[in-house]
């Protein structure tokens, strides 16, 4: 038997509700995720942003820094965090 090792996080984004194309922030995550899923979409500011909240598995520990780096130099979002939680999982 061997052990695979994991790595788990919650990723929160706000983005302006008119000027961000969610399709495009998708493909971001999708291209840097192992998986994604979209846990809640909130309205902040009398619906003028919105704040994304995404569970993410990566394969690789390196790709978080990739992908906040994406994040962080489109101008669709603002305030991205990651917080992440390794997992060991053993079969």
């Amino acid at each position: 038997m061997g052990s695979r090792r994991r790595v788990d996080g919650v990723l929160r984004l706000r983005a302006r509700e008119k000027e961000h194309d969610p399709v495009a922030l998708e493909a971001i995550i999708e291209r840097h995720c192992l998986r994604s899923v979209l846990l809640s979409r909130q309205e902040l500011g009398q619906g003028d942003f919105v704040e994304h909240s995404y569970q993410v598995k990566f394969d690789k520990p390196d790709e978080k820094h990739a992908l906040l780096t994406e994040l962080r130099q489109s101008s669709q979002v603002q305030d991205v965090r990651l917080l992440m939680q390794e997992v060991n999982l053993e079969y």
